[in-house]
């Protein structure tokens, strides 16, 4: 199968970990020009979200099937935002760091008549998935991004320490790493801007920002450390 992947290198990266080298890939990062996209079976772009006008190039590619990221922004407001006709075959993924490199993809779908077609791509890479609805934060950024958001608060109002709510969280619920340890492996942006767009979309207080949180967003700062 031939694929055409585009996405910042840590995503590539992942998605690497899990799909055979029998397939002929192509990577667009780093490249000054791209091939004939007809030429492919697969579209897999990992950052859709954050470049939805990437959908005008992919848009009239008739059947050709194009999973992107759908955790910032969904299927449907990115069709409409970028108000192009639709010929491909358009799934949303859960490609934020961390969530890649795994044997069962997150998958939402604009149309549920191309899940079975689409089903067919993700056997053929090795994998399985499981259908959610096409949502802002999907199902497994929205619950981490959450857990890692009131971590943050925690910090703020100086109940522990970074390493103590890491540590806690580890032992309490087996978790592989702790809210700090997976906001620097995703990163301050993503995480910030998951929880933003989910926030927007419900205006739930839940989801409010922790005020620690969106300092180190907009001082850009892509990491928090122990010496806070």
């Amino acid at each position: 199968m031939k694929i055409f992947i585009s996405g910042n290198n840590q995503r590539v990266w992942e998605l690497q970990k899990i799909i055979s080298t029998e397939h002929d890939i192509f990577i667009e990062e780093g490249k000054s020009s791209i091939p004939d996209l007809t030429a492919f079976n697969l579209i897999i772009d990992l950052n859709l979200d954050d470049n939805p006008q990437h959908l005008t190039r992919y848009a009239l590619l008739k059947g050709i099937i194009v999973m992107g990221c759908a955790v910032k922004k969904t299927l449907k407001s990115m069709v409409a935002e970028t108000n192009s006709e639709l010929l491909c075959k358009l799934a949303g993924i859960n490609s934020l760091p961390t969530f890649i490199a795994r044997n069962v993809l997150e998958i939402s779908f604009l149309k549920k008549e191309d899940e079975a077609l689409i089903a067919e791509k993700i056997k053929a890479l090795g994998l399985s998935y499981l259908a959610v609805a096409d949502q802002v934060g999907m199902v497994t950024p929205r619950i981490i991004c959450t857990i890692i958001n009131e971590a943050f608060y925690t910090l703020n109002n100086g109940i522990a320490s970074i390493e103590d709510i890491d540590k806690g969280l580890k032992l309490g619920t087996a978790y592989p790493m702790g809210p700090f340890e997976w906001a620097n492996k995703i990163g301050i942006k993503d995480v910030y801007e998951t929880l933003d767009a989910i926030y927007q979309s419900t205006h739930d207080a839940r989801y409010t920002i922790c005020p620690l949180l969106k300092e180190k967003y907009t001082t850009k700062e892509n990491h928090i450390g122990a010496g806070i």
